[in-house]
């Protein structure tokens, strides 16, 4: 969930609903699409299911998502790995004076080039 629309890739803002927090506050939403982010070792990931929920001031990533996507997820005091199914470091965070793990991702702007040629050689 995020609540920067500038962050996703894909956007379908015609999902609408609700989100309940542990202490029954709601939230609505406002779509749902995919977020690219940079990976620990410079490779990219795209996340599918992200919702936009503009009043969300944080960015939170579901680890039962991530597990249900093929993810492996590890935790040893302070830290909690993910490692793709393959077995590439994602991420690596460390457990908050708050027991959160908070990570900052930084997002990947997906760009598609097009060349035009009129030589084969250059195909």
């Amino acid at each position: 969930m995020t609540g920067d629309k500038s962050k996703f890739k894909t956007l379908n803002e015609s999902i609408h609903g609700q989100v309940k927090f542990g202490n029954d506050s709601k939230v609505r939403i406002d779509g749902k699409g995919s977020i690219v982010f940079k990976c620990k070792d410079g490779g990219s990931r795209k996340l599918d299911n992200i919702y936009y929920i503009p009043d969300l001031c944080s960015n939170i990533i579901s680890l039962g998502q991530l597990a249900e996507g093929g993810d492996e997820i590890r935790i040893k005091d302070p830290f909690l790995w993910v490692h793709d199914s393959s077995g590439k470091l994602l991420m690596k965070v460390r457990r908050s004076s708050n027991r959160l793990y908070k990570i900052e991702l930084e997002a990947v702007r997906v760009v598609c080039l097009n060349i035009e040629a009129d030589e084969s050689m250059w195909l």
